[in-house]
Formats: structure tokens, sequence, C-alpha cells
């Protein structure tokens, strides 16, 4: 991006790509994710389906997030170009991953078991700020 971009960007000109998708499309967006994640999170818990219980577990990591992302765009559809709350979702995700992933492999290895107790920790503190903040929009 080059100098008269940037500027008009901060000025709350133009958008990145992503962004203005965003922006434009939060509903729609937010709605889908929602329905994806807690789909995937539903199915893993309830069929238990061995190694694809993790692959579904890892794709609804972050459906508490997105069910805020989902009632910000119902409750406050003006709110939708503030970066924020993607970067809580994707903390949710980054922190979701390795309990998934790695969770049952390192249940009993050392130092790594304490990382990902704090990534867990982490996880549902984020969790249920953001189950609150639903509530609160």
């Amino acid at each position: 991006m080059d100098q008269a971009h940037q500027s008009q960007f901060i000025a709350g000109g133009e958008q990145p790509g992503w962004m203005r998708v965003w922006s434009e499309r939060s509903l729609d967006v937010a709605a889908i994710a929602f329905w994806i994640s807690t789909t995937c999170y539903l199915t893993s818990t309830i069929l238990g389906l061995g190694p694809l219980a993790v692959v579904l577990s890892i794709a609804g990591t972050a459906s508490c997030g997105f069910s805020w992302l989902f009632a910000r765009a119902v409750f406050r559809p003006d709110a939708g170009h503030e970066t924020w709350p993607l970067i809580v979702v994707g903390i949710l995700i980054l922190t979701g991953v390795p309990i998934h992933l790695l969770g049952q492999a390192l249940a009993d290895s050392g130092p790594m078991t304490t990382v990902l107790r704090m990534a867990a920790s982490l996880h549902g503190l984020i969790s249920s700020s953001v189950l609150f903040l639903a509530f609160l929009e």
C-alpha cells in the first residue's frame, strides 16, 4: 500500500479487501461462520467420530466467538468496521487449535502440559467473555 492509499485508509476511506467484505457483509459472514462452527462442534461432541471428531472440534473451536460476532452483526450493524472483535476471535482460534490437536497426544509430557493448560485457560476465559458480550450486545 503506497503513501496515498495509507493516508486515505487511515482517514477512513478505502479499506483492504477482506475488511471491506466484513464491513459490507458482516451479518452474512457471521451467520455462516456461526452455523458451520456450531454444527462442527456439536457433531464432534455428540457423535465422537474418532479422528474425524478432532477435525470437527478444531473447526468448531471458536463457535462462542462466532456467536458473538453474529450478535454484533444483528444488533449493531454499524459496528462492522471494527477490527478488534475479529482479533479476539482469531485468538480463540489460535488457542483452540493446539488444545484440540495436541491435547490428547501431550496429555502427560511435562512442560508442554503446562503450556497447553495455559492455552486452555486463556481459551476458556475468552470463550466465556465473548458469550457474556453476546448478551450485552
